[in-house]
């Protein structure tokens, strides 16, 4: 008895109780991943590291809700566990007529595999953002952080081409005007209205060397109303970064306590807590975003007015306005005036190199990291189906794709799990299925009784 108890408790086991025990594994685990999921999205758009407890019970209820009635769903549109065990002849079953199911059933399997997707969906979504973070959300942290340091990077490079560019002009334009001086004043013939001048000092020696002077004295003032105005800023942010790629915090002469404080905490950002990553990465940015403002705020109020001041330098040693090939007649009688076409040359370019300067972009930032890259998870798949109607690029990579499966993964097998129910059931129906007794004639019961008399007669015949 014990033996056969136990045959079948373990028949059980390895079958129908196999398949409910690993059903309700796979909801477990649904269950699980979608409410991390969800507590991410809701953690991140409120801004905060973790969730209340009132915050948290609503909703793992109401992912524990809605996973059971995906489930009740599939159960209803399979029909498991609404089969009733009803007697079917042995001809019905043979020829396959088990009854016809109303257009109502039709309706009700119709509308119960509707809600089966739509919270499957639910579930596949949500369980994404739980195996991405498991799978791929430090590495895309990592990614991020090393993009928002090549952004901040590229800013101070752009800042720093563009203050060389307004140097390099002004340098260029007062050194040429000086040594164009220099040359006039030791050989002579540097005016191409008077090319016999003679070295020496004299009225266009002393005009050109004067000239230089005008030329040195623009370059200082840009140099201390532009240039160096921003040059502080700019060493203090390519240290910054230095800390942050290299890991070690640089020696910075008169730099504050709090600058050197903040060096240390860069160069050991990947190890500090989330909250104060944040708050120093923020500061970073909030600073390169006001050195880019102060920068363009400069070049716009600057670049106009230097490149006007150097093209009037540029008029005093130019041609005929209404002739740029002979030198300008209402001059003829200066003696200070000279037409020197290489110096002409040099201060436009240099004018023109200021009015070409653009506006520098500001360095975009975003702290994505735990609950927040979450997340940007959840939009970047949303966003798949309208890149698809774009035809635009897709960055979904391996892990992506490797955690998109585990969710579907889990849906899978509810759903292959709940078939096998199905199936188990209707076999289990069939072999309980109660069979039609034949009818017995009188004729057969009268025979059956003879035969059964003969045989007791002859037991009890005496041998001879």
């Amino acid at each position: 008895m014990v033996q056969k108890s136990f045959g079948r408790f373990w028949s059980f086991l390895t079958g129908q109780g196999a398949s409910l025990v690993a059903l309700g594994g796979f909801m477990t685990v649904s269950v699980i991943a979608t409410a991390l999921g969800f507590s991410d999205l809701r953690m991140a758009n409120g801004d905060k590291d973790s969730l209340s407890l009132a915050e948290a019970i609503p909703i793992w209820l109401v992912t524990v809700f809605v996973i059971l009635t995906m489930v009740a769903a599939l159960n209803a549109f399979l029909g498991v566990g609404m089969r009733t065990r009803k007697t079917v002849s042995l001809k019905e079953e043979q020829a396959g007529l088990k009854g016809r199911i109303s257009k109502s059933v039709l309706t009700l399997r119709g509308l119960a595999l509707v809600f089966y997707l739509f919270f499957a969906f639910w579930s596949i979504g949500f369980g994404y953002g739980f195996f991405w973070k498991e799978l791929a959300g430090q590495e895309y942290t990592r990614n991020q952080f090393g993009l928002a340091i090549e952004d901040v990077s590229a800013s101070v490079a752009n800042a720093t081409d563009a203050l060389e560019t307004v140097e390099s002009s002004v340098i260029a334009a007062a050194t040429t005007a000086r040594e164009r001086a220099e040359v006039e004043a030791a050989q002579g013939g540097t005016c191409s209205n008077r090319p016999n001048s003679v070295p020496g000092d004299g009225p266009l020696t002393r005009a050109r060397f004067a000239f230089a002077d005008r030329a040195q004295a623009l370059r200082d003032d840009v140099s201390a109303r532009w240039l160096n105005r921003l040059s502080g800023d700019r060493r203090e942010l390519a240290f910054r970064l230095q800390a942050l790629t290299t890991g070690l915090a640089p020696e910075v002469e008169n730099a504050t306590d709090e600058e050197r404080a903040l060096l240390q905490k860069l160069a050991i950002a990947p190890r500090l807590t989330s909250k104060e990553r944040e708050r120093i990465f923020t500061k970073v940015f909030d600073d390169a975003r006001a050195f880019t403002a102060k920068a363009n705020a400069l070049r716009a109020a600057n670049a106009p007015l230097y490149a006007s001041r150097l093209d009037d330098l540029a008029a005093l040693v130019g041609p005929d306005p209404n002739n740029p090939s002979r030198p300008d007649p209402a001059r003829a009688s200066d003696s200070a005036y000279c037409w020197d076409t290489v110096l002409t040359e040099q201060l436009e370019t240099s004018a023109q190199s200021l009015r070409s300067l653009d506006d520098m972009a500001t360095p975009q930032f975003e702290f994505l990291e735990g609950p927040k890259a979450t997340r940007a998870a959840f939009f970047e798949l949303a966003s798949i189906p309208a890149k698809l109607s774009k035809s635009e690029e897709i960055t979904f990579g391996e892990k992506e794709f490797i955690a998109l499966f585990a969710s579907i993964a889990v849906d899978l097998g509810i759903l292959f799990l709940t078939l096998v129910r199905a199936a188990m059931e209707t076999r289990l129906l069939r072999g309980h299925a109660a069979r039609r007794p034949t009818p017995m004639r009188l004729g057969d019961v009268r025979e059956a009784a003879q035969e059964y008399q003969f045989g007791k007669l002859e037991k009890d015949k005496p041998s001879a």
